[in-house]
């Protein structure tokens, strides 16, 4: 696999994960993370065929920077990894603005930046890109409903991206994957209160799986150019049919009582309760 890859987010969780199961397969690589710290260090163990590139996804400048020297260094970039994002768990009364900002901006504009940096770098190439999206595109979370607007959105824009782009011999991919065992899920899911009362909502629907399946599976979408795949993959059909899975979800997963239950321990001040549970 003689590819350059450019990867966002790539200091921990699914971006180094996949950064080292890319390099084993013989990647050379591009890694960009705004943890300068965690960045040199998964640098420092991939080791040779790897370029340390600390910068934000916040700023247009830093993406187009970063891939000048990756292509400056290797010569091209074949394919971008969009994967920088974050989360956060909590219900919408209770979001400031800053909270609900920083969310939208870090992983649907963020993408956005990465996309538009890397297309004249992409056009050269004829080159792929893999945005990580979610199953939360599909299956919105009550007290991530700005993690899920953000992962929907990004689902939309590589659309769109795809559309605009396909005569020119750019491909796009979407990856979807469930809750992964990553520092980001236990501080937001299994670490926080919050967290751990809405997963004793479904212990279905929260069950996790292992960084390397995710890895696995999305250097092999790098690969092969691949359009769409979930972690793990009998859930395709949470991105194929959307509304239908999230209507079934919010009926079964998430009853009416049991939610106002959690809203109102959760963020007492902004509900009043004796409101109608249905």
């Amino acid at each position: 696999m003689n590819t350059v890859v450019f990867i966002t987010g790539a200091a921990m969780g699914i971006g180094a994960a996949t950064a080292r199961e890319l390099h084993a397969r013989g990647a050379r690589l591009a890694l960009f993370d705004l943890n300068e710290e965690a960045l040199q260090r998964t640098a420092a163990e991939i080791g040779a065929d790897c370029l340390c590139l600390p910068g934000d996804v916040g700023r247009l400048a830093d993406l187009e920077q970063a891939m000048a020297r990756t292509r400056q260094h290797f010569g091209r970039i074949d394919a971008v990894f969009a994967n920088a994002g974050i989360a956060r768990i909590n219900p919408i009364v209770s979001m400031d603005e800053a909270e609900w900002a920083r969310i939208i901006d870090v992983n649907l504009t963020g993408v956005w930046r990465t996309l538009k940096a890397a297309t004249p770098h992409l056009l050269a190439a004829r080159g792929y890109v893999l945005v990580t999206s979610s199953a939360a595109a599909s299956v919105c979370l009550p007290l991530g409903a700005h993690y899920s607007a953000s992962k929907a959105g990004v689902l939309n824009l590589a659309e769109a991206y795809r559309t605009e782009m396909r005569g020119f011999g750019i491909e796009v991919g979407t990856l979807h994957p469930m809750f992964i065992r990553t520092a980001m899920v236990d501080d937001q899911v299994w670490g926080n209160v919050k967290g751990r009362r809405l997963a004793a909502q479904s212990k279905l629907l929260f069950m996790d799986f292992p960084l390397r399946w995710v890895a696995k599976r999305a250097a092999r979408m790098i690969e092969r150019r691949s359009r769409r795949a979930t972690v793990p993959g009998v859930h395709l059909p949470l991105v194929w049919f959307p509304r239908a899975v999230n209507a079934l979800v919010s009926l079964i997963a998430f009853r009416p009582r049991g939610m106002k239950a959690l809203m109102l321990e959760l963020a007492p001040a902004d509900l009043r309760p004796g409101q109608p549970a249905e």
